[in-house]
């Protein structure tokens, strides 16, 4: 049974929103011309782990419109910063993108200035996406968020095959 949009944009949004305890998401994915920005919607929140002996957080927003704006930062033990970086996925014409820059403490950007890195949306279930490095990329081979029980899995794999791919585990960060 396929899974249209309106009802990958409602499994998203009752997962993202947590409404069904327990509930398991739908496995099969949506052929690549119908992923659209509500294939995202399940990554919304504030998460937080460890990373280094210090934390690491992202941020989501819901989609709205075409888009959805992230940030992740990296703080050694002490609070520091080691590294911001500020994240896009937009909904386009010839599919969804997402697109990153990384920048120092004193917010020194790190990729040229329009250059940064992009990956395509290639697969996507209510509680998984998988963003491949468009044909151009050279310094990510993907990012795949995968939304657990427990939280926000993230992995980072790069083109060298010899490189270990980077591994996030982020839990909800209490909004206290």
């Amino acid at each position: 049974m396929k899974t249209g949009l309106i009802g990958l944009a409602m499994a998203a949004g009752i997962v993202a929103a947590g409404l069904v305890a327990g509930a398991a998401p739908r496995a099969e994915l949506p052929r690549a011309d119908k992923l659209t920005i509500a294939s995202v919607a399940f990554m919304a929140g504030q998460w937080k782990g460890e990373m280094d002996g210090g934390v690491s957080e992202e941020h989501w927003s819901k989609p709205h419109g075409n888009n959805v704006m992230g940030m992740f930062r990296w703080l050694k033990a002490d609070g520091t910063p080691v590294m911001f970086e500020i994240l896009a996925i937009t909904e386009e014409s010839d599919g969804v993108y997402l697109r990153l820059r990384h920048f120092s403490a004193k917010l020194g950007a790190k990729e040229e200035k329009d250059d940064p890195m992009t990956l395509k949306l290639a697969e996507a279930t209510a509680s998984k996406a998988v963003f491949r490095g468009v044909e151009k990329e050279k310094r990510l081979a993907a990012c795949i968020y995968e939304r657990t029980a427990d939280g926000l899995n993230i992995t980072v794999e790069f083109p060298d095959p010899t490189r270990e791919p980077l591994r996030f585990t982020l839990k909800p960060e209490s909004t206290k």
